[in-house]
């Protein structure tokens, strides 16, 4: 080639090659100027995705000018930029509230639940104490759970495998054991101004060959309320050695980031933590300084004693010093039991909190993986602060938790939910709800009172199915006798069937909403799954070994520990859970 063209080519190429290498920084915003955390970047047409930090702020690998940048995040409109020569971008995204009027109103038909006459019979037996079992499509075609799954069994797992002794079968919740973990479900979707989104996916059975098995989620949309009164909260946190526990403090950990996301610039934070003696890590931190506030979060550590009488006072004082009128003012003490230095008894304790607090400050206790004895005492301290107490069984009842301190309120997003899935008996046979034990009838139907969603509250479910053309062992007659089929229309039905969810906003239960969607249709094989699938996957194989299920057939722990592990991805609860599994996995080889 003459060198004169070389030359050319060079000149021609050189700035996709520059711009090949190079990385993009921005910020993500919401209207009001602050950063908005964890919200989704990605370049369109490739694999590039990176979250934004505490402040909005990010960074990105960028091919070459032209390409879209898509920037997604819970609570917002997805917003697509198409980038330029610019070195630094600015990103305005246009939050989505639940006031304008839904999707669709329908006219509640309660009929439409609970189909005929038999299901109004059933609805009134006794919660069936028992596993779900599986059900035909043709006698019972529609599914329901409860959105509500908050429970012990998280902890109670976690607790035994440190002893290396199995729990007691009857005490293992499976839903509450799945729902105990976030999960980012990146394709879940809001309808129009829904404040419900759904997500689904479907894939092959790992203890049943054949089967299949179905993943429901339902996310409420982040609702923050901008006229709500400026807060000031005071984390006293026990860092004591008895801390030292994927169920305590690391959980502690990732709640209280989750919360600092929710935190406007008009909010205020301190921190106090206690060991040995009391600290005052952070002083009356503006809400927008997540940076700082989550750097704080992330040096706690655990040692030593307990001088909780120390800190106590200490954080009152801080929260005297820093009070704000007409504001949300309160101390909220996070612990895994009593205290050992300083003021120990329970009369001393209380005389504490109650020349602290009064009608412009309070004190709330969330319990971490505490005996029953402990959680007696912690809810005498905290009615003594005319505030609640709460223990802790997973993640997702933290994040709830702290958010509600936060608000001072339920910050709901929807109310009385009811999700209805209805199965096509072109392509399902049977299916099983797996877990949700207490929650049932023997036909499916969830006869608890409606569930109610809070801003940014997530639930999954999980269904086994056998599909059409398998040989189905599990099913029998049905054990109600005067049993008529629903006059059910499946002619709108596609693929394994839809989800009808139901639900009314707050403020106003009488008038019932609908969102549609059809569930997944394509199967996928379990390696191309989601992480959040392998590792739904692999609490729900675990959940049933350790629940003794009927249904168990070939689940395994070894099986149990590769899907949470390879589904664990990088978030900490879920790293730490791998461990759990592995030491069952260990558990359960030396009980064979």
């Amino acid at each position: 080639m003459q060198p004169f063209l070389k030359f050319v080519l060079i000149f021609i190429l050189l700035p996709v090659i520059v711009f090949a290498n190079n990385e993009k920084s921005g910020v993500v915003q919401n209207k009001s100027g602050e950063g908005i955390w964890n919200a989704v970047i990605s370049i369109v047409g490739t694999k590039e995705k990176v979250n934004t930090t505490a402040t909005g702020g990010f960074k990105i690998k960028v091919r070459e000018a032209g390409m879209l940048l898509r920037v997604e995040k819970s609570g917002y409109l997805t917003k697509e930029v198409e980038i330029g020569s610019e070195d630094f971008l600015k990103i305005v995204l246009d939050s989505i509230t639940v006031e304008a009027p839904p999707v669709l109103k329908i006219d509640f038909n309660e009929a439409d639940l609970n189909g005929t006459e038999p299901y109004e019979a059933i609805a009134k037996q006794s919660r069936n104490l028992k596993e779900n079992d599986f059900k035909k499509v043709e006698d019972i075609p529609v599914s329901s759970f409860f959105v509500n799954v908050d429970g012990p069994t998280y902890a109670n797992v976690v607790a035994r495998s440190k002893k290396m002794q199995l729990p007691n079968a009857k005490h293992v919740q499976i839903e509450e054991l799945v729902n105990a973990f976030s999960y980012d479900y990146d394709s879940l979707k809001f309808s129009g101004e829904s404040p419900i989104g759904i997500y689904s996916e479907l894939s092959t059975c790992p203890w049943k060959k054949g089967h299949q098995l179905l993943l429901v989620a339902l996310r409420a949309r982040t609702v923050v309320d901008a006229a709500y009164p400026p807060t000031h909260l005071v984390f006293l946190v026990d860092v004591s050695a008895s801390m030292n526990d994927p169920q305590k403090l690391p959980l502690m950990k990732e709640a209280l980031k989750h919360l600092t996301a929710q935190l406007r610039e008009k909010d205020r934070l301190s921190m106090v933590c206690y060991a040995n003696k009391a600290v005052l890590v952070l002083e009356n931190v503006a809400g927008n300084e997540k940076d700082k506030i989550i750097k704080a979060i992330d040096g706690l550590v655990t040692l030593g004693n307990t001088a909780g009488s120390e800190g106590l006072n200490l954080a009152f004082e801080t929260a005297r010093r820093n009070v704000i009128k007409e504001g949300n003012n309160k101390v909220v003490l996070c612990t895994d039991g009593g205290f050992n230095l300083g003021v120990t008894d329970n009369a001393g304790i209380e005389n504490i909190i109650k020349k602290y607090t009064d009608d412009a400050l309070f004190l709330s206790v969330i319990g971490f993986g505490n005996a029953k004895s402990d959680n007696a005492r912690l809810k005498r301290w905290a009615e003594a602060g005319n505030g609640f107490y709460n223990n802790i069984g997973g993640l997702n009842d933290a994040n709830r938790l702290l958010i509600n301190e936060y608000t001072g309120k339920n910050n709901l997003a929807a109310i009385d939910v009811r999700p209805l899935i209805r199965f096509n008996p072109l392509k399902v046979q049977a299916y099983r709800l797996i877990g949700f034990d207490l929650k049932t009838t023997p036909s499916g139907i969830n006869t608890e009172e409606f569930g109610n969603m809070g801003s940014g509250h997530t639930v999954t479910a999980v269904y086994e199915i056998i599909p059409v053309g398998i040989k189905n062992n599990f099913t029998e007659d049905l054990s109600f006798k005067k049993y008529k089929k629903p006059d059910y229309d499946f002619s709108g039905l596609s693929g394994i069937g839809n989800i009808d969810v139901r639900y009314a906003l707050p403020g106003n239960a009488k008038k019932v909403y609908q969102v549609l969607d059809t569930l997944a249709g394509n199967l996928v094989q379990m390696d191309k799954t989601t992480e959040d699938f392998k590792f739904v996957t692999g609490v729900t194989e675990l959940g049933l070994l350790l629940r003794d299920s009927k249904y168990m057939s070939k689940a395994n722990a070894k099986s149990a520990f590769k899907l949470i592990k390879s589904g664990a991805g990088m978030n900490p609860s879920r790293v730490a859970f791998a461990d759990v599994a592995e030491d069952y996995k260990t558990l359960f080889k030396e009980l064979k």
